[in-house]
């Protein structure tokens, strides 16, 4: 699957008036305020207000737990990346319940494939978060199996590379076998023809070539394994 090439976006800080009005907003509409409170943390909102942190400043301003404020920031990160005009809903309606499911998922793509597939099957309208879940589960699931399958792909290559460096090795070992046994052949004729003297002088130097000739063959051949 394509991966989206990360892109840093810089935003202007946040004066104390702006931090002011958008914590305002955050305050009376909380639950569709989600990227308000995104750009108080992208704007550094929160340092304006005099805060050491935005959980700080979050936690203060409207009585968010932790795990409350990161999972509202979390929805608003995949509710701003999202391209939600296949659907009727508009993006501050979508509840966090259903977004989070998403964040799961490795890659911004897989978030709009995944949220494409459920707009689909709703006709437009508002998915569950349940039905999110599952689909982002069987994505997952193929990403499980296509590793499986990479991974199985490995295995028989490594496998494939040791069979065949075995086979290497036996032919070698077949070679120096078959060279061993040449080489004694041609000393044993060699030694029968010394018995006659000068009657087969060529033939014993001829014989003689040929014992050496092996000879160098086999210690190469040792070499080599």
């Amino acid at each position: 699957m394509n991966q989206a090439i990360p892109v840093t976006i810089y935003h202007a800080l946040m004066t104390a008036a702006e931090a002011k009005r958008c914590c305002d907003r955050i305050r009376n509409h909380l639950e569709d305020a989600r990227s308000s409170l995104l750009e108080l943390r992208q704007r550094e909102g929160w340092r304006a207000l005099k805060y050491a942190t935005w959980l700080d400043c979050v936690m203060a301003e409207f009585g968010l737990s932790k795990s409350r404020a990161y999972q509202l920031l979390q929805a608003a990160e995949i509710e701003a990346e999202l391209d939600t005009r296949s659907t009727r809903v508009e993006k501050s309606q979508i509840p966090e319940g259903v977004l989070r499911p998403l964040a799961t998922l490795d890659s911004p793509l897989e978030r709009q494939e995944v949220w494409d597939a459920a707009i689909d099957e709703t006709g437009g309208g508002l998915p569950t978060g349940s039905r999110i879940a599952e689909l982002v589960a069987l994505v997952q699931s193929n990403g499980d199996q296509e590793e499986i399958a990479e991974l199985i792909e490995e295995e028989e290559a490594e496998t494939l590379a040791v069979a065949e460096e075995t086979q290497e090795e036996e032919n070698a070992t077949r070679r120096a076998n078959d060279l061993k046994r040449a080489l004694e052949r041609a000393r044993q004729s060699y030694r029968i023809l010394g018995r006659y003297g000068g009657s087969f002088t060529s033939e014993a130097t001829t014989l003689k070539q040929v014992v050496t000739s092996l000879a160098k063959k086999l210690e190469t051949e040792r070499v080599s394994t």
